[in-house]
């Protein structure tokens, strides 16, 4: 009996510690998603007004905040990605919808970037 207590202890305090760790996680990874966006709408990739992209920003970081926060499947990210898609179409109807699927894969790639870059 007295071997679980430091036992339970410890394992309380990982489960604690990984807890208090998924905010900075998420928080590391919008910012992230959030830099590149900008460089890319500063170099022309896909252009968006600031307005359009603050939107966009809302967007991204809505999907980003859903549960739970891990590694997805093909299945898991083409949900995500028809969900932004479909905010986007809600939120910004101006926008073209070829533009919304420019911006979609290339945020694909910036998701990728910034979670290698978290893992180093």
């Amino acid at each position: 009996m007295k071997c679980r207590i430091p036992f339970l202890l410890c394992l309380f305090a990982l489960i604690a510690s990984v807890i208090a760790d998924e905010p900075a996680q998420r928080r590391k990874l919008k910012d992230c998603i959030f830099k590149e966006m900008d460089r890319g709408n500063e170099s022309s990739i896909y252009r968006f007004s600031p307005e359009d992209l603050t939107k966009l920003k809302e967007i991204v970081a809505n999907e980003v905040d859903k549960e739970p926060f891990k590694k997805h499947n093909d299945e898991e990210q083409g949900k995500a990605y028809k969900d932004m898609e479909d905010a986007a179409k809600k939120y910004l109807p101006h926008i073209p919808t070829d533009k919304v699927d420019e911006f979609l894969y290339q945020l694909k790639d910036m998701a990728m970037h910034c979670t290698r870059e978290m893992g180093s």
